[in-house]
């Protein structure tokens, strides 16, 4: 690293490549806008979700349907389409509501968006939205990075309210730092949340701790040959 390097009088400046800054590890790592290690910060990202995403997916699999990585539009075609209540003969209830009609209670730019993961559960009457982020160790890290999720999809949760009001609708937040810790307490919580028990979630952390742990090592030893850098 460039800041090493002006440390021990071997390169004028610490500047980074990529021009956004000194070259330190939480650089490299969380802000550096180099192309090659933007994708490894992204894949070290994905592969984090996607322990959560093969951990889940076989839990009330024959009531829960789930999208990765995709559309909030893909999601609600789904629910509207396939688990909004019917009307029986007999019933009271409003009938299906057209998607377009969904929509309505969305705005432009919402359907567009892509969580990690959004989860319906038909029997427990569960939406969950999934978002995992990598981030420093300093003392607020965790909390700023759930509360910069809760931003980015706050508009989404409130409109997955009140587009289902007959179910629970809440966003799930898995943040851990570059180095490996999490909030326990928290991961646990959320992790129960989805139906796993004490075993199922011991697993989980650990292979998210050691997914997060090699992408971390994958970005330290990036090079712009695995990147386009123009």
């Amino acid at each position: 690293m460039k800041s090493n390097l002006k440390k021990w009088g071997l390169t004028a400046t610490a500047q980074c490549d990529c021009g956004h800054g000194d070259e330190t590890f939480l650089h490299q790592h969380l802000h550096c806008y180099l192309t090659h290690r933007r994708n490894m910060k992204q894949t070290a990202h994905n592969n984090v979700a996607k322990v959560i995403q093969n951990q889940v997916q076989h839990i009330n699999s024959e009531t829960r349907h789930a999208q990765w990585d995709r559309k909030v539009l893909i999601f609600l075609t789904h629910s509207d389409n396939a688990n909004t209540l019917k009307v029986s003969n007999h019933s009271t209830r409003s009938p299906k509501r057209k998607l377009d009609e969904l929509l309505k209670l969305f705005d432009d730019t919402t359907p567009s968006q892509r969580p990690d993961g959004l989860i319906q559960d038909t029997k427990l009457k569960h939406k969950n939205i999934i978002e995992v982020a990598r981030t420093d160790d300093s003392p607020d890290s965790l909390l700023r990075a759930h509360v910069k999720k809760m931003s980015t999809y706050n508009l989404l949760l409130h409109a997955l309210r009140r587009s289902f009001p007959q179910y629970v609708v809440k966003p799930q937040n898995y943040v851990i730092v570059i180095q490996g810790s999490i909030n326990e307490q928290q991961w646990r919580q959320q992790l129960t949340e989805l139906g796993m028990n004490s075993h199922q979630q011991d697993k989980t952390i650990k292979k998210c701790i050691a997914a997060n742990i090699r992408g971390t090592h994958a970005v330290a030893s990036s090079s712009e040959k695995q990147g386009n850098d123009g």
